[in-house]
C-alpha cells in the first residue's frame, strides 16, 4: 500500500515537473517611470489601466503574429503580471526580445546643443569616473539637461555603440534631437533585413503618408543636418540628410549582425509595447 502510494506521489511530481518545463515563465512590471521621463508628466490612473490593457492587448498580438501555441498573462499587482509561454518550435529558447519596446522614431538632430551636451558630458564623466552608465542613465540625462539648458522640446538620446573611453570604462555619446519625431514606426509599410555590400541591414518602405513626411524631413530644410534613427531609446544610425529621399524607401544601417538586423525588423513589424516593460524574473 505504502509503495503504491510513495509510486503516485513521484508521479504527481513528474508531471508538475514536466508541466512546468514545457512554459516559458516570466514576471515584468510595466515602467511607467519611463513614461513620466518621456512626457513630463506623470500618468494618471486610468492612463495607467490604459497602458495595462493596451500592453495585454499589444503583446498577444506579437504572439498571434508568430502562430505561437499559447500565451497566458496573468495580473499580480497594477502594472505587474506574470507571462507564460508555451514551448514549441518557434520557442526553444526563452523569447526575451518579445519584451523589448520595439519603438522606431526618426528624429533631427539640432548640431550646436549636441555639441554643448556632448562638452558638459565630458566633464561629467571627468567628476565621476567610473559611474555606471545604466544604473544612471536618468540621473545623466537630468544632469546633462539642467546643467546645458535643454528646452522642453528636445530630448537627450544616447547612441547604441559605446566608444567614448573614460580610463577603463567606455560609454555611449549623446546626442540632442528635436522630441517630434519626423517618421515612426506606423508610417513604414514593409520592413525587413537583408544584406548590402555584405553587411546587416534593415530595408523599408513606407506608407503614402510615410512618404511624404519622409520627403519633408529630408528636403531643402534639413540639408546638411543629421537625421537619428533611434530604436527603443538608442540612436542606432544617424546619417547625413544630402538630398530629399523621393520614394519612401531606405535602410537602416546599424552595425547589425544577421539575427540583430532580423529582431529588429521584426520588432518594428509588430509594432511598439505602449509602454516600456521591465523583466524582474526570466527563465534561466
Amino acid at each position: 500500500m505504502l509503495l503504491k502510494v510513495f509510486q503516485s506521489f513521484i508521479l504527481i511530481i513528474v508531471f508538475i515537473a514536466c508541466n512546468r518545463s514545457s512554459w516559458f515563465e516570466y514576471e515584468v512590471v510595466l515602467d511607467f517611470e519611463a513614461f513620466e521621463a518621456s512626457s513630463d508628466t506623470a500618468p494618471s490612473e486610468a492612463e495607467k489601466n490604459a497602458g495595462e490593457q493596451a500592453f495585454i492587448t499589444a503583446l498577444k498580438k506579437r504572439f498571434d503574429t508568430l502562430s505561437a501555441q499559447e500565451i497566458r498573462i496573468a495580473k499580480l499587482a497594477p502594472g505587474h503580471f506574470r507571462v507564460r509561454i508555451q514551448r514549441d518550435a518557434k520557442f526553444t529558447k526563452p523569447p526575451n526580445q518579445l519584451f523589448r519596446s520595439g519603438k522606431l522614431e526618426l528624429k533631427i538632430n539640432d548640431e550646436a546643443l549636441t555639441t554643448k551636451v556632448s562638452k558638459d558630458f565630458s566633464e561629467y564623466l571627468t567628476n565621476n569616473a567610473g559611474i555606471d552608465f545604466e544604473e544612471n542613465e536618468r540621473k545623466i540625462i537630468a544632469h546633462l539637461r539642467k546643467n546645458s539648458l535643454i528646452p522642453k522640446n528636445f530630448d537627450i538620446v544616447f547612441m547604441s555603440e559605446k566608444d567614448i573611453p573614460v580610463g577603463a570604462t567606455k560609454y555611449p555619446a549623446p546626442m540632442v534631437l528635436h522630441s517630434r519625431p519626423e517618421l515612426t514606426g506606423s508610417d513604414l509599410r514593409y520592413i525587413y533585413a537583408t544584406i548590402d555590400q555584405e553587411r546587416p541591414v534593415i530595408s523599408f518602405e513606407t506608407t503614402s503618408i510615410g512618404a511624404n513626411k519622409l520627403k519633408k524631413a529630408t528636403g531643402a530644410n534639413n540639408k546638411g543636418k543629421h537625421l537619428a534613427i533611434v530604436f527603443d531609446q538608442r540612436v542606432i544610425s544617424m546619417p547625413a540628410i544630402n538630398e530629399p529621399i523621393l520614394d519612401g524607401r531606405g535602410l537602416i544601417d546599424g552595425n547589425f549582425t544577421p539575427k540583430e538586423a532580423k529582431d529588429v525588423a521584426d520588432l518594428i513589424t509588430w509594432g511598439a509595447l505602449p509602454v516600456p516593460v521591465k523583466i524582474l524574473k526570466h527563465p534561466p
